[in-house]
């Protein structure tokens, strides 16, 4: 395994770190976009600055790779699979954080990956976006402490598990989707239009 590192926001460091992967192994057959931050907040007291920050991260340093890595596949012709990771909060907004710029990202998201799989389906490239609940990670134990400055972070994270009724998510088929080659378009365009949802039924609550 070799780890790559750059700014997923600026273009030509993208663009140089997706030409040295393709020089190490000959081409990219799978993309998973997964860089984004949060910063929570009421929306009245966003400034344009920080709305800003969040979507370049999330919604622009998700174009970059997708659209880089994208050319790459259309042009060696590779058959390739995409996974741009959303969230859940892209449909279904959480409590108590206030993350609206957070929320707008992903839903950008959602409508890129939309976009990016009409365009390439017939031409090999799966994309699908996954978009996970409450899940226990470093940018969900960093922003859940912003969502309400009282109430400590146990106490918050309390709140996310009575709100899921299985109790946990998974992501089992975060793998199947990227390990099965034959996987056609995965997802109905009538049912979620290839956004796969894991968050033990927290958006059907």
């Amino acid at each position: 395994m070799h780890a790559y590192a750059c700014n997923a926001v600026v273009e030509k460091e993208v663009e140089a770190t997706v030409a040295q992967v393709v020089r190490d192994f000959g081409q990219i057959d799978v993309l998973v976009t997964c860089a984004g931050i949060c910063i929570n907040g009421p929306a009245e007291e966003t400034d344009l600055a920080t709305w800003r920050k969040v979507l370049q991260v999330n919604l622009d340093g998700t174009y970059l790779f997708t659209s880089i890595v994208g050319k790459h596949m259309l042009e060696q012709k590779v058959k390739g699979s995409m996974i741009l990771v959303s969230s859940a909060g892209a449909t279904h907004p959480p409590r108590p954080q206030l993350q609206a710029s957070y929320n707008a990202s992903k839903s950008g998201v959602n409508a890129l990956a939309v976009s990016l799989a009409t365009e390439w389906a017939d031409r090999g490239i799966r994309v699908n976006t996954f978009s996970p609940g409450f899940m226990t990670t470093p940018l969900m134990s960093k922003t859940s402490g912003q969502a309400n400055s009282q109430a400590p972070l146990a106490d918050i994270q309390k709140q996310w598990l009575t709100q899921i009724p299985m109790g946990d998510t998974t992501v089992w088929f975060f793998v199947y989707l990227l390990a099965n080659k034959s996987l056609g378009r995965f997802a109905n365009p009538d049912e979620h239009r290839g956004t796969l949802v894991v968050d033990g039924a927290w958006t059907h609550w």
